[in-house]
């Protein structure tokens, strides 16, 4: 019995044989990041969409304030 929960420690060590597929796993190539550059062309797009917006709601806030006064 002593050999018996020997064994099981040793297996438990090992991982139990998942050590294998750890190994496989982290082998593995790490998903390609996007270029930071084509993140800050993205964001200049977004913000340049969000000023026109906002220049829009500007110019249609002061259109109703004129209408109202």
């Amino acid at each position: 019995e002593p050999a018996e929960a020997a064994h099981q420690r040793l297996e438990e060590v090992r991982g139990g044989g998942q050590g294998d597929r750890l190994l496989s796993h982290t082998a593995q190539p790490a998903p390609e990041r996007p270029d930071p550059k084509d993140d800050v062309d993205m964001l200049r797009r977004e913000n340049g969409q969000l000023l026109r917006e906002r220049n829009l709601l500007q110019q249609s806030w002061e259109d109703m304030k004129r209408l109202h006064e």
